[in-house]
């Protein structure tokens, strides 16, 4: 997928863009999630309760 050139115009369908930010934001929040129960797991072996 080639960028376009300066001075090009983009794609201007709205849909396409809400499309490619849910898609960032559903990755995001997949990441966060992730990220978030391993390092609550790294708690949980250094200080047991």
């Amino acid at each position: 997928m080639r960028f376009p050139r300066i001075g090009q115009k983009l794609p201007s369908d709205p849909k396409l863009y809400i499309a490619l930010a849910f898609f960032a934001l559903a990755q995001a929040i997949e990441s966060a999630r992730s990220a978030r129960s391993s390092i609550l797991q790294a708690f949980m072996v250094r200080f047991p309760s």
